[in-house]
């Protein structure tokens, strides 16, 4: 029997991003975001106080907990494959939310672009990626209960909406969805009743959604632990010198836009070229390799010269508008687009950079619409005059370019491992980064820290991490002593709090393993001032931190056992408790 082409090539389009994903999974060891996840997953259930900080993710550690203890201590491996799932299961929900209004083609390439939007390929399984897949899922439950008027379907649309909220509790931000039912309601001339009807049911979901995690959470004896979570949350919303306070928050966005609305302009101006080329160049063959040639270097130019993302936001945010003010087309798929739109505008809220952090989950639904929208565009009429422009070969331009950027960037880099991919053959003595290769560099100055913290500190014992190297955590199989494996994430007051709490609540002190070198994106060369209380260039983002540490080493009495030049290990010369 033969397989209907548009099926084909979709489930085509599913073997090639699953075999890229694949391909990238099995290179690139983080050490901060992954290692901040994974020892959450490791913890979840065995010692989930241990990680109070990351149950603001509570869905997301339940997932990774149950794949963790299913898979007998799942490795980083088996997490990126995970991630893989979620990743594949979006692209095929997104597919079908909006197949019936866009050409296959249209629908597969954005969706790619938006699978691969990373320059660094993938990370293991995170909140980041449960959230894209509830949300585009909630829409896809949402528009069917618009295109049908069932009420079953309002009720499971906002059951999905109100279980996001746990997969990371800034996706209250979400419940902005609801402005598409009388958005609907409005176009379609529905009476006000049928409306609010409908309103009170996707309401009614979102309860159930949020009170059957609320439940959950209760019957694991979890409460007491996700409340502190809350109160902490609300502490670094308000600490000035916190990465996530309120002020910051807020301001990230108006600086996201304004780069966005720059990049829009460039944007214009770069399509105005092309279009202004065109109409000196012949149709012929020769003149359109031409015309697609100058498109690919002037598109490659914008992705280049900037955060991608801001880009494909500018492509998204014209797509959503175009399909929303067009009032010839249908009101399901102007709901549609408006769903969208309201995703890409409030998801990135509670993420300390905005949508460079998490404007990738954000343009599943979006992205698809400018290819439908950029033909629109280019059979615009004007005082009766019709214009029409090269819009397949811009189209053509637009992703030729994206691609092989992408391919370029993945190549010479992981996520916060950079390199060329040539020269990650190395691993790392763990059990829990089997078939996970990094550079040479990176795998000697892991091995050498774990072997000696092997011979001070034994699964289930607490480490204190300091302050950007959460994997260890996960790797050694030991519990966050401060609640928290990374605790970078705490502002100065935070960390001075939590490290007066623990010592007061333990009964046992901490092994703790410093860092003496940059992890966040590339290992750096050791740094002689990394850890002084003097203010130096090396330590200023940290230097209040570093003052309290050492007055917990000298209150506690600790010593240096271990030091090279990337790490000091410390241990309690005579114990105080």
């Amino acid at each position: 029997m033969k397989i209907p082409l548009i099926k084909s090539t979709f489930i085509w389009s599913i073997v090639l991003a699953v075999t890229v994903q694949l391909l990238l999974a099995f290179q690139g060891i983080d050490v901060c975001d992954d290692g901040f996840m994974l020892t959450f997953y490791q913890q979840f259930f065995n010692h989930p106080e241990s990680v109070e900080y990351n149950f603001m993710y509570w869905l997301a550690g339940f997932i990774g907990g149950i794949w963790y203890e299913t898979f007998d201590g799942a490795g980083m491996l088996s997490f990126k494959l995970l991630a893989i799932i979620v990743n594949t299961l979006t692209y095929i929900v997104g597919f079908y939310v909006l197949k019936p209004y866009l050409k296959t083609q249209y629908v597969i390439i954005g969706l790619l672009m938006a699978l691969f939007i990373y320059d660094f390929g993938f990370l293991v399984f995170y909140h980041n990626q449960l959230t894209a897949l509830l949300t585009v899922t909630g829409v896809y439950f949402l528009i069917k209960a618009l295109r049908e008027q069932g009420s079953s379907w309002f009720i499971i649309a906002g059951l999905v909406i109100g279980v996001n909220i746990f997969a990371r509790l800034t996706n209250l931000s979400l419940l902005a969805l609801i402005a598409v039912i009388p958005f609907f309601g409005m176009i379609s001339k529905t009476s006000v009743h049928v409306i609010l009807k409908s309103t009170l049911q996707y309401v009614l979901g979102i309860g159930l959604g949020a009170t059957a995690m609320v439940l959950l959470i209760v019957v694991l004896g979890q409460w007491s632990i996700f409340s502190s979570a809350l109160e902490t949350l609300t502490d670094l919303g308000t600490a000035s010198d916190s990465s996530h306070n309120f002020s910051d928050l807020i301001s990230i966005q108006f600086l996201n836009y304004k780069t966005i609305l720059g990049s829009f302009v460039k944007f214009g101006i770069l399509t105005a070229v092309l279009i202004l080329l065109s109409k000196f160049l012949n149709s012929k063959s020769v003149g359109k390799g031409i015309l697609l040639v100058a498109g690919v270097v002037v598109y490659g130019y914008w992705f280049y010269n900037q955060h991608t993302i801001y880009a494909i936001y500018v492509l998204s945010l014209i797509g959503c508008l175009v399909v929303i003010i067009r009032k010839q087309e249908s009101d399901i798929f102007r709901c549609v687009a408006l769903a969208a739109l309201l995703i890409l505008l409030v998801l990135p809220l509670g993420s300390a950079g905005g949508v460079i952090s998490s404007g990738y989950m954000a343009i599943w639904l979006s992205l698809p619409l400018f290819f439908y929208a950029i033909l629109l565009l280019s059979k615009l009429k004007m005082r009766s005059v019709e214009y029409k422009w090269p819009s397949n070969i811009i189209i053509i331009a637009i992703v030729v370019s994206f691609f092989s950027i992408k391919v370029y960037r993945v190549f010479n880099e992981a996520y916060f491992d950079p390199g060329s991919r040539l020269e990650k053959t190395a691993s790392v003595n763990s059990k829990y980064l089997k078939h996970v290769y990094t550079t040479e560099e990176r795998a000697e100055i892991l091995n050498e820290v774990l072997f000696h913290l092997k011979e001070v500190a034994q699964p289930n014992d607490y480490i204190l991490a300091y302050d950007n190297i959460p994997l260890i955590h996960y790797l050694t199989e030991t519990k966050p002593y401060l609640g928290n494996p990374w605790v970078w994430l705490y502002d100065d007051a935070s960390f001075e709090r939590k490290l007066d709490m623990a010592s007061q609540d333990k009964d046992e002190l901490p092994v703790i393993v410093a860092q003496k070198f940059e992890t966040i994106i590339a290992f750096s060369e050791p740094k002689l001032n990394y850890l002084s209380t003097t203010p130096h260039a090396d330590n200023e983002s940290r230097i209040y931190k570093n003052k309290i540490l050492q007055q917990f080493l000298i209150s506690h009495n600790y010593e240096i056992v271990w030091s090279n030049s990337y790490f000091n290990i410390y241990k309690v010369n005579h114990p105080a408790k």
